[in-house]
């Protein structure tokens, strides 16, 4: 046998750091250990990344209720002005911020009352009595708040499922119950108010001014006699403060702690959710939507079925027949584009000579004169490339299918 017959060698190169490694008196066993200390390490940082995100995520929820409470808060508050002015009460336009803050603390207190009277209710239905006053009310806060970051944290309670799954006739009634007690509160709230100006005018001696009188109605606390643009500064001036402690907090938000770690560190249950919100949002999008005007694009033709006619297919097949399918009807587009710019200027623009029937019908178009016959002819050659385009499927793709109209 040849030299050059013989079957080549193949050489392993061992770094030498990693050839004084395996002369360690090192067992299989330690490599495994090695490997399952560093795969629960990476779990760990994973599992910190997981948690951070949902925080991130809670936050931005959180923030955006507080907007929405925000919002609701001044529609009312401009509905009441509005109110207000319509019966002739405000009588100069300066009065109109001093107003607005006493109908902010009119409607927080209003929230405070509510809220005492729900737990009423509740402590007579679930016969709480043996607990006192203030510590029922105080979990049942607690117990509000905690709702709260439940569905800050994309979570929702019982409760609040049953109240989001009514149908959209339950919601209608329960709107129109909700627009009679504002216009019962709004009597609450101008009540409120005057009982202010009341109590302004009996405290008030004769020489005191009217900057006076304003200053010591401001009983309430400041953040409710913000406007929202006020608001807005006022949290950019507390964020810049340096002692973010847990101490600014209240005493009734530092025991749902335990809560908040719970809803960071655990994924939201997916299978509770309701399945039929997303139908309901959908009808009820739909007929609000109005009826679009009729237009012939929009029909489909036979030989293009719907979606649900179609067969299922992988991800790379769908791929590579829409490339195709893009590229015949492109292909298609240049041949109708070269066949009306060759043919339309000439034989559009020339006259035809039509023919009547013997029985009463349409006229018919025979191919007796030059221009009837290139009529035809460009008839024809259009039909030819229709019937291309018919054999093209869209398999339900919307850019093969708008590109196919």
């Amino acid at each position: 046998m040849y030299p050059f017959d013989a079957q080549p060698v193949t050489r392993i190169i061992i770094h030498p750091s990693i050839g004084s490694a395996l002369r360690m008196p090192l067992a299989l066993d330690d490599y495994l250990v090695l490997q399952e200390l560093l795969r629960q390490e990476q779990d760990r940082k994973e599992r910190v990344s997981i948690e951070r995100q949902r925080l991130q995520q809670a936050m931005y929820n959180l923030k955006e209720l507080k907007e929405q409470y925000r919002r609701e808060r001044c529609r009312r508050i401009q509905r009441c002005l509005e109110a207000f002015q319509r019966q002739a009460l405000i009588r100069q336009a300066q009065e109109e911020a001093v107003y607005r803050q006493r109908i902010a603390a009119a409607i927080e207190q209003q929230r405070a009352d509510d809220m005492w009277n729900k737990y009423q209710q509740h402590r007579v239905q679930n016969d709480t009595k043996s607990i006192s006053d203030e510590q029922g009310f105080r979990n049942y806060r607690a117990d509000q708040l905690g709702e709260l970051l439940k569905i800050a944290f994309g979570q929702q309670s019982e409760r609040l499922r049953g109240i989001s799954g009514k149908d959209k006739g339950e919601q209608e009634e329960e709107e129109e119950e909700e627009e009679e007690k504002d216009n019962k509160a709004m009597q609450d709230v101008w009540n409120y108010v005057t009982r202010q100006e009341q109590q302004m005018e009996d405290s008030a001696s004769p020489s005191s001014t009217a900057d006076d009188a304003r200053a010591e109605t401001q009983e309430t606390p400041r953040a409710a006699f913000l406007a929202p643009e006020h608001e807005y500064l006022e949290d950019k001036r507390t964020n810049k403060s340096p002692n973010k402690d847990l101490s600014a907090l209240h005493d009734n938000v530092l025991p749902l702690r335990t809560l908040v770690d719970e809803l960071v560190t655990v994924p939201a249950d997916v299978q509770h959710k309701d399945e039929s919100l997303p139908d309901n949002d959908t009808a009820e999008q739909e007929a609000l939507t109005p009826t679009p005007m009729f237009r012939p694009e929009q029909i489909i033709a036979e030989a293009e079925p719907t979606p649900t006619q179609e067969r299922d297919v992988s991800i790379d097949d769908m791929d590579t027949s829409k490339a195709e399918k893009l590229a015949a009807l492109r292909d298609i587009q240049q041949q109708l584009d070269e066949i009306q710019e060759r043919n339309e200027a000439v034989i559009l623009g020339s006259s035809l000579k039509f023919q009547a029937p013997e029985k009463p019908g349409p006229l018919t178009l025979p191919a007796s004169t030059k221009n009837n016959r290139a009529y035809l002819g460009y008839e024809d050659e259009i039909m030819r490339v229709l019937l291309k385009l018919d054999a093209i499927d869209s398999g339900g793709d919307h850019n093969v299918r708008e590109l196919r109209k």
